[in-house]
């Protein structure tokens, strides 16, 4: 599918994390990546609640990153400066605190970038065309053809995740989605339906 190898690092944008919380298997998803996944503290601050609603005082990440699945990382110097350029360029091509952190977090760490915003997504690739941009959904994908996760337990998975967190699926990843789903007798459409 991908390869991650040349990767010295994952990076999370907030609602990519916020996909994974919706799940109850976020720590078998990341550790199917083979390498360390990191979140930005401006990304880990988008993450205000959990999406299914369960609330112990914990930050809604709490879990992966006691568990070290997850690490959250400070920008360096370099990086707040690439930063400050991303948030600050002209629109359509501003970004929000959280995406523009994990862009240049990916960018200087050699990283990979998980990000499941159009716009973002456009951004990362036309100004930094050797980095590996993934969406949520990639990780999905890779975390069941790795054999890390069983079939039944995805497919649970990406219904909470778009039920819970309403997880964004990219049009060329809309079949994978939907044969999912319809194995259980429900199309990608009528799952969409019952978000809302």
């Amino acid at each position: 599918m991908f390869d991650v190898r040349r990767a010295e690092c994952v990076v999370l944008d907030a609602s990519v994390l916020i996909n994974l919380v919706a799940t109850d298997i976020a720590d078998a998803i990341l550790a199917a990546m083979g390498r360390p996944c990191v979140v930005t503290d401006d990304a880990l601050r988008e993450v205000k609640r959990c999406p299914r609603g369960r609330s112990n005082g914990e930050h809604p990440a709490a879990s992966l990153l006691a568990s070290s699945r997850l690490q959250e990382v400070l920008l360096s110097d370099a990086e707040r400066e690439l930063f400050f350029g991303l948030v600050g360029a002209a629109p359509p091509d501003d970004l929000d605190d959280g995406e523009a952190a994990s862009i240049a977090c990916a960018h200087f760490r050699n990283g990979i970038i998980v990000l499941d915003e159009r716009k973002a997504r456009r951004i990362a690739r036309e100004q930094f065309p050797s980095l590996l941009v993934l969406s949520s959904v990639d990780l999905f994908v890779n975390a069941l053809e790795s054999g890390v996760v069983e079939l039944v337990l995805m497919r649970q998975a990406v219904r909470d995740a778009m039920h819970y967190s309403r997880m964004r699926v990219l049009a060329e990843q809309k079949p994978w989605v939907a044969s999912l789903i319809d194995a259980e007798g429900k199309s990608l459409g009528r799952a969409a339906e019952s978000k809302g």
